[in-house]
C-alpha cells in the first residue's frame, strides 16, 4: 500500500435501509469497474481484503456507520503475470445441479 501510486478504500454508509442493503453490492461493483478501467489503461491494481479494520478506520476517520468492503491499490507493475490455463468448462459450469 506505501508504494502504490494510489489507493482507494471502498467504504459504504449501513445506517440507512437502502444503503445497508445494496450499499456492498454497488461499492464493489464500483471498484470493480475501476479495476477494468486501470487494466485497459496499463495500471496494475490490487485488492486487498487483510487489513487491520481498527487502525485503517482511525487512520481515515471512517465512521461507525460505514463498513468498508475492500481496499485497492493502483499502479505500474514491476511485473506482469503470465496468462493462467483455463479450467476446462465442464469442471466449472454445473446445470440445474451442482
Amino acid at each position: 500500500i506505501r508504494t502504490s501510486a494510489f489507493t482507494i478504500v471502498g467504504a459504504y454508509i449501513t445506517n440507512d435501509p437502502i444503503t445497508k442493503r445494496w450499499g456492498l453490492t454497488d461499492t464493489v461493483i464500483a471498484l470493480q469497474t475501476m479495476v477494468i478501467a486501470a487494466h485497459l489503461q496499463g495500471i496494475g491494481t490490487c485488492w486487498i481484503g487483510d487489513y487491520n479494520e481498527v487502525r485503517l478506520r482511525e487512520t481515515l476517520n471512517i465512521p461507525p456507520t460505514a463498513s468498508i468492503a475492500a481496499i485497492i491499490t493502483f499502479g505500474y507493475a514491476h511485473k506482469v503475470p503470465g496468462t493462467r490455463k483455463k479450467r476446462a468448462l465442464d469442471t466449472i459450469l454445473h446445470t440445474n445441479t451442482w
